[in-house]
């Protein structure tokens, strides 16, 4: 049900130039387990306006997961029966991401001041369906992509959820990362997994996204997870 083509268009680099946050490591993929900072929120979404085909239950945690859905104030890539979305408590969705799918905000937002440092924040988790597609540690992340207004990458960050369990629960942990704005126009983010060959394992899942402006000043070549 799952074999998808792969977008090589959107997935092809894993390190863009200008200011950017540097696409995380591999071996120590999310940073030192700090959070940033952030002042008050500029833009938000915790994905609970999802609505698509609930049709089964998540290996192991035994949550409702859906397909096929629709999110308001975001814009699909058709394929790969996106978008797929875990509920983890009664209306509280969260995106899961495998192979094509992919979402990019309508509408930008004014946090692209040059020179300015804006936090991305976000909670993640790793993500599977009916079972066998989890997330692995190391291979399966989200790529997070900050685009102008002319759909010029101003930031990148992946973000490496870990091993999806094999029993008990699957908990979302806080994360962020840093990018410095370049001046450039609104920005809109655009999510999605960050496979670079055509594969059935989840990326991983996110809920509860915003943008803020740095408390702390910022720097663009930093990244941060913190696992619970």
């Amino acid at each position: 049900m799952y074999k998808h083509l792969f977008l090589s268009a959107v997935c092809a680099a894993t390190m863009l130039t200008g200011s950017r946050a540097s696409v995380a490591d591999t071996n120590e993929p999310n940073g030192d387990n700090n959070q940033h900072a952030g002042g008050a929120t500029i833009f938000s979404d915790n994905f609970n306006a999802y609505s698509g085909i609930q049709d089964a239950t998540q290996a192991v945690t035994g949550l409702p997961v859906a397909y096929g859905g629709d999110l308001p104030g975001w814009t699909k890539i058709v394929g790969g029966h996106a978008v797929h979305a875990v509920e983890r408590s009664p209306g509280d969705w969260a995106l899961m991401f495998i192979n094509v799918n992919t979402v990019f905000m309508n509408t930008g937002v004014a946090t692209n001041r040059a020179g300015v440092s804006y936090v991305v924040a976000f909670e993640a988790a790793p993500a599977d369906y009916r079972g066998g597609q989890g997330t692995r540690t190391g291979t399966d992340s989200i790529r997070f992509e900050v685009l102008n207004p002319s759909d010029a990458v101003v930031a990148s960050f992946d973000y490496f959820p870990g091993d999806f369990p094999t029993s008990g629960t699957n908990p979302f942990s806080s994360a962020s990362f840093i990018y410095v704005g370049d001046g450039s126009g609104d920005v809109r983010l655009r999510i999605f997994d960050a496979h670079t060959t055509s594969s059935d394992h989840f990326g991983g899942a996110i809920d509860n996204l915003s943008i803020s402006e740095a408390e702390d000043g910022g720097d663009d070549e930093k990244e941060r997870g913190d696992h619970d």
